[in-house]
């Protein structure tokens, strides 16, 4: 766990399931215990949460399986993150004074109400984000992009890095620019450029740039689709996931999120 006097800008906490690891996440078997951790962090800047947990329209999981069966063990719908959560008047307080300004649930086919829910669960009040969803049959795909030397290494630490020339160490900066512009850094906003080597070397995965798109069906096809800002491509993402917003009802038309959504 980051020592409280660290800056992290990244805080990524894996629930349950160890095989949802993208990378030096902190493994926690449930929210309860990863309340406990987050209580911890007391840090005044800015930072963001990335929570990998198995999920399906308006629950979430630390185990697989059927997440829609009502008899299913360990799932978190609305009203039990409302109780862990909203309802502790100690977190409420630890989540405006050191809570994150940015939410990456890294989950499957949650809708966007549900979304909503998780986002204003952890993040402080200022915070901008809004929900969007995902829907049946879509899901997060999580790659960790590298950058390789002449030689085909991977460049993983900042002694690597330093062995490079000044032309092939420009070209390491200009991949990193290009993947935090199209894709964000972990499922979030792109990251101020004077930081870019600081989140690629410093932050989870350590070494590497989390790229997450949108991947549909249940072989999981990636739409190439960034998955931090998914709506903006409206006609391409709702072509995809259709019911991003929850079930679609009989004879309506599936409609954008606003702008500024609810959180």
């Amino acid at each position: 766990m980051p020592d409280k006097k660290m800056v992290s800008r990244v805080i990524y906490f894996v629930v349950g399931d160890k095989k949802l690891d993208s990378g030096n996440g902190i493994h926690v078997e449930n929210l309860e215990e990863m309340k406990k951790r987050l209580v911890k962090i007391e840090q005044e800047a800015s930072w963001r949460l990335v929570i990998s947990i198995h999920g399906a329209d308006s629950v979430i999981s630390p185990k697989g399986g059927d997440l829609k069966n009502p008899k299913a063990e360990d799932y978190y719908d609305a009203e039990k993150i409302q109780k862990i959560f909203n309802d502790d008047e100690a977190f409420k307080t630890w989540r405006e004074n050191f809570g994150p300004t940015w939410t990456t649930l890294n989950a499957c086919q949650v809708h966007r109400k549900f979304e909503a829910v998780i986002i204003s669960a952890f993040n402080k009040a200022s915070a901008t984000q809004s929900a969007q969803g995902l829907g049946k049959g879509c899901r997060p795909l999580t790659k960790i992009m590298q950058y390789f030397d002449k030689n085909g290494k991977p460049i993983e630490t900042r002694s690597q890095l330093s062995t490079l020339g000044e032309k092939e160490k420009a070209i390491f900066t200009k991949f990193l620019s290009e993947l935090n512009d199209q894709y964000g850094y972990f499922g979030g906003q792109p990251v101020p450029r004077t930081h870019l080597l600081n989140y690629y070397f410093d932050e989870p995965p350590k070494g590497g740039w989390p790229v997450i798109t949108v991947g549909v069906g249940a072989s999981k096809v990636d739409s190439g689709i960034s998955f931090f800002n998914r709506t903006v491509k409206e006609s391409e993402f709702i072509d995809k996931c259709q019911e991003h917003m929850g079930p679609m009802l009989h004879g309506r038309t599936p409609a954008v999120p606003p702008v500024n959504d609810e959180r």
